[in-house]
């Protein structure tokens, strides 16, 4: 049990930093992971850390950034408590496929632009962006891509400077030309370096350097090694003039913002997919507004005055139909009462006990009813003067009626 209302279950993962558990909410009866990290031996400056990516976490509310719910230390323990994903990093899918096809990458880091972009709305650099840090997971709507561990994220919620004047962070192929000289402030701009790295590993499963050293690596990361590697005959015709300006070594030259990277990536790898709107809308004071995917809100077209028209004359010709066919029925009826039931060929006479003996006077002979078959021939009806009752007769039959 931590902070006696989570319940550790089962062991997730572990790694440098410490052990990911599934874990119950003991009073709420609802599942989350938890990262536990011992605090025993290590520097101060860990638990500092831990509080920066609870809190960085915490401010970012997207459907792409993992979400924080706790953060506590109970003895030398320190816990952070944030939503149950199902799924794998995209370091495990990369171990297991080697390289991924052009639409699933522009599909994932357009993904994971989203998440970087809401953060760096409100001021947050992740500067440790590699495939480890994004989760794969599967939820209701399909897969999503997640960012993970803001521990050494910079930004207004650190307090004091973490990192002393000329120690690198990060993990080292991931690195910005300006993270590696210190020529530069580190800004949000490092972050887009490092999502270009991830994207050319994504889609030629390896890294666009080959060195043995870090001191090689280095060397490669500031010199003119990204060019020969854009030209790698694995990768998408198109692809290089977008990761050559990616990692540009004049950080001015690069992409603006996330979501300018992620669209031309998307217009190089995958011109003709339909991607979701973005979710990211920053307000008049860089804050974002919109929190999650919304729907495009087309403008409304107004309707031109003809429409209406046609629209009214439809209704007044059905009104008429109707008028006419009512006034049909009812005329029917009275005249189909004073005729005698014809039937099978027929005219039934009326019942003897109602007609008495008619006077001898020439008989009047009536016309047939129009209800009667075309081909029947009735003999003459009753005299005209005659009292009679009418038959019981059977509903007209009009226009379907």
């Amino acid at each position: 049990m931590v902070a006696g209302r989570y319940l550790l279950e089962q062991m997730l993962g572990r790694g440098a930093m410490g052990e990911v558990w599934r874990a119950r909410h003991t009073s709420l009866d609802s599942r989350l992971a938890i990262k536990l990290v011992n605090l025993v031996d290590r520097p101060a400056e860990t638990t500092q850390r831990l509080l920066v990516e609870a809190k960085a976490a915490a401010a970012i509310v997207s459907p792409f950034v993992v979400r924080i719910f706790d953060h506590g230390q109970e003895g030398s323990v320190s816990y952070i408590a944030m939503e149950l994903l199902e799924g794998e990093t995209l370091a495990a899918r990369l171990r297991r496929k080697r390289k991924l096809a052009p639409a699933e990458t522009a599909i994932l880091m357009r993904h994971v632009a989203q998440g970087i972009a809401q953060a760096h709305a409100i001021g947050i650099v992740h500067r440790d962006l590699k495939p480890e840090n994004v989760f794969l997971a599967r939820t209701e709507q399909g897969e999503v891509a997640k960012v993970l561990d803001f521990g050494i994220a910079k930004s207004e919620l650190a307090v004091g400077n973490m990192t002393q004047q000329g120690v690198v962070v990060g993990t080292p192929a991931y690195l910005s030309r300006e993270q590696v000289l210190g020529t530069h402030a580190v800004d949000a701009r490092a972050d887009l370096w490092a999502m270009a790295i991830v994207t050319f590993e994504c889609l030629t499963g390896r890294l666009p350097y080959r060195a043995t050293t870090m001191a090689e690596l280095f060397a490669q990361i500031v010199g003119s090694t990204l060019g020969t590697a854009a030209r790698d005959a694995d990768l998408p015709p198109g692809f290089a003039d977008w990761f050559l300006r990616a990692t540009h070594p004049d950080p001015s030259q690069r992409f603006a913002t996330a979501r300018e990277l992620a669209d031309e990536l998307t217009r190089s790898l995958a011109p003709d997919l339909s991607v979701a709107p973005w979710a990211v809308t920053v307000g008049p004071e860089g804050r974002p507004v919109s929190l999650i995917p919304v729907p495009i809100d087309w403008p409304q077209k107004k309707r031109p005055m003809m429409t209406y028209a046609i629209l009214g004359a439809l209704a007044a010709t059905t009104a008429i139909l109707v008028v006419m066919t009512l006034r049909e029925v009812t005329r029917g009826e009275p005249a189909a009462a004073a005729q005698p039931t014809a039937t099978a060929g027929r005219v039934d006479p009326p019942p003897a006990a109602a007609a008495p003996a008619a006077p001898p006077t020439a008989p009047t002979v009536e016309e047939p009813s129009a209800s009667a078959s075309p081909s029947s021939s009735a003999p003459p009806a009753a005299s005209a003067s005659a009292p009679r009752t009418a038959p019981k007769q059977r509903p007209v039959q009009r226009w379907g009626l």
